[in-house]
């Protein structure tokens, strides 16, 4: 299963302001969450090596890098809005949830997975049937599958 598993590393390294997040997918998603957790660049983990150095020089710099393949998708985001996920207006929480509910797991493995207890669980699963309108668990993860949030 897909993770964005380097959206909790950038919060940790938030502090330093100049680390790129690597990852194995280009998922516009989390593209940006990670820019949003404080990444300066996001790549993905197959570029070329002259794409990754161009990357280190342009943060070492202060500057924000992303590949020109995400640029152009980050633009068409702003520019058409009407697309906008449902799911873009969950917390980082809530969508990390959203997304192990879809991948089937039970309340219990999301509570011990994310160190938290199974009510927490509950409350953020309304909260996020409630934000995105599921009268269902079978919804949410319909939802997840249909919007590639979960990938075997």
């Amino acid at each position: 299963m897909y993770r964005c598993q380097g959206q909790d590393s950038s919060r940790r390294l938030g502090a330093c302001k100049s680390f790129i997040q690597p990852s194995v997918r280009s998922f516009l998603v989390c593209t940006l969450r990670a820019l949003k957790a404080g990444a300066l660049g996001y790549l993905n983990k197959t570029v070329a090596p002259e794409e990754l150095l161009l990357a280190v020089q342009t943060v070492a710099n202060g500057r924000r890098h992303v590949t020109q393949e995400l640029s152009e998708l980050l633009v068409k985001g702003l520019i058409d809005d009407s697309d906008r996920a449902r799911h873009e207006s969950l917390s980082h929480r809530e969508f990390e949830i959203l997304r192990r509910v879809g991948a089937g797991e039970a309340t219990a493995e999301i509570a011990q997975s994310l160190s938290i207890s199974p009510k927490t669980v509950h409350t953020y699963k309304a909260r996020i049937k409630e934000k995105m309108g599921f009268t269902s668990t079978a919804e949410a993860i319909r939802y997840a599958l249909e919007n590639d949030l979960v990938v075997d």
